[in-house]
Formats: structure tokens, C-alpha cells, sequence
């Protein structure tokens, strides 16, 4: 039965910033979570914390076997305090919670405006430095969560480290069981091939495929696709991301209308429809050579046909609908965006995880995320979507291996299935990646509570089946 209440410590990190303090623990009682430090409830919190204490290797040790998770901050002070101490307990603390097989949460806080650029940059390494520790000397299943946000974000990425312990400690309590998996979102849909994740594209309706009105949108959008197709050939050496994202746009628009992805157009529309409008507003005396006017103009007139196109189907007003859903809810695009581009570039540079059409749509989203210097929520909801229902489409593939008990079973299964090399990569992906999979979940708590069981029963396979699993032989006519 799961405990009503975990407690987690509270690193030393939080004793040198009051309103970190104040805030971890009032929001831990949200997620049925009580906050162990060490200052005892009720003493008042003092302008110069005793580092002795904070540092001190037996109260250190002796608050881990009392505490269910660790939660760590680290922000600019971490790196510019002349006195070291606090830095070195935080150290101490992180390494004794690995040992101690804790659930970890790091929130690292980026510099202030006032502070040198290169805080960010050391914080990157010292970053990269527990993360390193942690894959060394962990061998447990709980799980290293690492966020990164502005200082004026503190308490967004403090919701979200404690939604992940939350989950995870009760995940814990009732490891036997398999949480509900979340349902498919409105976006773009992938299968496993033996080629990769492919899009399986949901045609329209009958009565939306007849339609006059999206049969005449139809006829016209590709007319301007094969129009604007010599025009983007001369733009290509001044503007190659405007050229490569219209080329990954025409894949989708040019196909037959009984066989469109709707999903997939819709957001590779909302890439296009980006870069379009970054040119548009484009202030004078950038470095960026203006775009022909004539180009300009038959690119305006693409993306109105674009979204009136859309709009005539019932789906792309289910996406839009979403957009707003997401908007609503007041997380910044940006954020959302950020979480978004990182599982989906991954995703794009895992050898072999993605085919050739879903390489096309998440190509689209990663070069807009990265390339503009605005998210719109459209296109943040587009990568939302697409990541989501891409790591769904990844448990739901592996579900029938993680149901065997004898990982010889599982092995034999690999050596011999036609989608086997898929089947690793998926594997070797969620491992490699857990980190930025659940910071992409956010503040959904049943996405982040199956993404949490799922890349520990990824690591689990992997710990299980060791080296053979990725040296194994190929299944017969497999990817090189």
C-alpha cells in the first residue's frame, strides 16, 4: 500500500536562499511530500546559516536514511561565492543521496542579469559533473531529474521537480503495477517499421475529401508549392532554412488528397507559417538579406490557403482547439517549446529511430524551435504533440517485451523480429534521454508517472540483457 507521505531533504543549497526555502517547502505539501532539512520546523531561518552543519559528513549521512528523495539547487551563488563550503556540501550531499539509491531532483537556476555570462557556462559543467556522477555510481532505478530555468521561473521548475519525485515515490510504493498509459493526443500518429517510427496518417473524411471547397484549397496550394519550388532554389544560399523548411512542408501538402496527413501539414504548416512571418517583421539593418518581394508575397498568400485549408477539416480544428487548450493553461510558449525541441531532436539524431516522412515533420519542428527567435503557440503545441504521441507510439511497441519475465525470452525475440533493430533503438533512446523525456512531461501528472515506469523498464531491460542486446545479430534484411 503506498505511504500517505515521502520526506524529502532539502539540500544545503536551499539554507543561503530564503525564498528557495520558503517556497520548496510550501509547495511540497501540493504533491503529499514533507520537507526534511536542517533547520528543524519552527526554528527561525538565520541570516548566516552554519555551514559547519550543513557540511558535517555523520548529519549528512544520517538525514539521507531518513529522507525518500533529495532535492538540489544550484544557481549563481553556487559558482561565485568566494567561500567554496556550501558548493563542496552540495557535492557531498548529491553523492551520498546516489549511494543512498534516492530519487534525485536538480534544479539548476541560470545566472542573474547582473551576474558574468560565464556563471551559465559553469553551471553547464557543474551540470553535466553530477549527471556524470550519478550514470557511475547509481544503481538504482529512482531516477536523476535535472531542470534548467531562469531565476524568475524558480517556483515552475520546483513544481515540476516535485511532481516527478511525487510520482515516482508513489510508482515506487506499487512497483508491480503498470500505470494507466495516456491517452494519444489530436497530432501526428507513428508505427513502428523495421525502417524506424514512420507517421501513419489518419485520412480525412469522405464527405471532407469532396468537398468543393478543400478540393479547389487542395488544387491551389500545390500549384503554389510547384511555383514557389524554383524561387526557394534561389534562396537557398541566403535563406537555407526558409528553403529546407518549405521542403519539408511541400512533402506533406503535395500529397493526394485521400491520402493527406492532416496532423503532420498542420504542423509542418505551422513552421512555414512561422519563418514567414519572422521575414515579415523582419526589422531594416539586420544582417539577414530581405526576401524578394514577389517571393514574400507568394509565401503570404501560401500560408492563408494553408490555414484556411486546414480549418475545412474537422481535425485541424481539433489541433487549433488544443493550441488554445495549451494557451489557456499559461505556460509560456517558449517552455514549452524548449522541452518540446529537446526530445524531438533526439529523437532526429538517434541512428535509425525515425523513417523517412517522420524525419521530414520532426526536421520541420526542431529548425523552427531553433531558428526563430519567437514561439507561437501553435507551433509550440505542433512540437508538444508530435513528442508526445512519438514516445507513446515507442511504449506501446516495446509493451510486449517488458511483459516477458525471462529477458532469454526477450532476447530470442529481438534476434528474430523484423522491426528488432527499431526495437533497440527505441530502448537505447529512452535510456540516453530519460533526463529531457520527463522534463518534456511539465505538469502533466499522468504522462510524467508512465514516462517515469517507462524509462526505468528501459534501463531495466538494458541492465538485464547487457552488451548482447545491442551487438546482437541483425534481423534479416535490417538497417546498416
Amino acid at each position: 500500500m503506498a505511504r500517505e507521505t515521502h520526506s524529502i531533504l532539502l539540500s544545503v543549497g536551499f539554507l543561503h536562499r530564503r525564498i528557495y526555502r520558503k517556497i520548496a517547502r510550501e509547495e511540497m505539501s501540493n504533491y503529499g511530500l514533507r520537507p526534511l532539512d536542517y533547520l528543524s520546523d519552527g526554528v527561525p531561518f538565520p541570516e548566516q546559516p552554519v555551514l559547519a552543519r550543513a557540511s558535517d559528513l555523520t548529519m549528512a549521512s544520517d538525514l539521507m536514511r531518513k529522507a525518500d528523495g533529495y532535492l538540489a539547487v544550484i544557481d549563481t551563488q553556487y559558482i561565485m561565492k568566494p567561500d567554496k563550503t556550501p558548493a563542496e556540501a552540495v557535492k557531498h550531499e548529491f553523492e551520498e543521496a546516489v549511494r543512498a539509491g534516492l530519487p534525485i531532483g536538480l534544479l539548476v537556476v541560470t545566472r542573474t542579469n547582473s551576474a558574468p555570462k560565464y556563471v551559465n557556462e559553469h553551471l553547464i559543467q557543474s551540470q553535466r559533473d553530477f549527471r556524470s556522477f550519478y550514470d557511475k555510481y547509481s544503481s538504482a532505478s529512482g531516477g536523476l531529474r535535472i531542470i534548467q530555468t531562469k531565476p524568475d521561473r524558480y517556483q515552475s521548475g520546483i513544481r515540476d521537480l516535485l511532481g516527478v519525485l511525487s510520482s515516482g515515490l508513489k510508482r515506487a510504493d506499487d512497483s508491480d503495477l503498470e500505470p494507466d498509459p495516456p491517452k494519444l493526443g489530436p497530432g501526428s500518429l507513428f508505427v513502428a517499421t523495421p525502417e524506424g517510427y514512420e507517421l501513419a496518417p489518419r485520412p480525412p473524411a469522405q464527405a471532407e475529401r469532396a468537398d468543393t471547397t478543400q478540393v479547389a484549397l487542395h488544387r491551389r496550394l500545390v500549384r503554389r508549392v510547384e511555383r514557389l519550388k524554383g524561387a526557394m532554389e534561389r534562396v537557398s544560399n541566403t535563406h537555407p532554412s526558409l528553403a529546407a523548411e518549405f521542403g519539408d512542408y511541400a512533402v506533406f501538402m503535395t500529397a493526394d488528397l485521400g491520402d493527406l496527413d492532416v496532423a503532420s501539414l498542420w504542423s509542418a504548416g505551422n513552421g512555414i507559417h512561422e519563418f514567414v512571418r519572422a521575414l515579415s517583421d523582419q526589422p531594416p539593418g539586420l544582417m539577414t538579406e530581405p526576401l524578394e518581394p514577389e517571393v514574400l508575397s507568394e509565401l503570404r498568400s501560401l500560408t492563408r490557403d494553408h490555414t484556411a485549408f486546414v480549418m475545412g477539416f474537422a481535425e485541424g480544428q481539433v489541433l487549433t482547439a488544443r493550441a488554445q487548450a495549451l494557451h489557456d493553461v499559461g505556460r509560456p510558449p517558449g517552455e514549452i517549446a524548449a522541452t518540446a525541441n529537446a526530445v524531438l531532436r533526439a529523437m532526429l539524431t538517434s541512428p535509425r529511430l525515425l523513417a523517412e516522412r517522420a524525419q521530414h515533420l520532426v526536421r520541420s519542428l526542431t529548425r523552427a524551435f531553433e531558428d526563430l527567435p519567437y514561439q507561437a503557440i501553435p507551433l509550440a503545441t505542433s512540437g508538444y504533440e508530435t513528442g508526445k504521441n512519438g514516445l507513446i507510439a515507442m511504449g506501446r511497441t516495446l509493451h510486449p517485451l517488458f511483459l516477458l519475465s525471462v529477458a532469454t525470452d526477450a532476447a530470442r525475440i529481438l534476434a528474430g523480429d523484423a522491426q528488432a533493430d527499431t526495437l533497440r533503438t527505441t530502448l537505447t533512446y529512452l535510456h540516453e534521454n530519460s533526463n529531457i523525456i520527463l522534463a518534456f512531461a511539465g505538469s502533466d501528472p499522468q504522462l510524467t508517472e508512465w514516462l517515469i515506469w517507462l524509462t526505468a523498464r528501459a534501463q531495466q531491460f538494458l541492465n538485464e540483457l547487457g552488451d548482447g542486446l545491442l551487438s546482437a545479430p541483425r534481423s534479416p534484411g535490417s538497417r546498416t
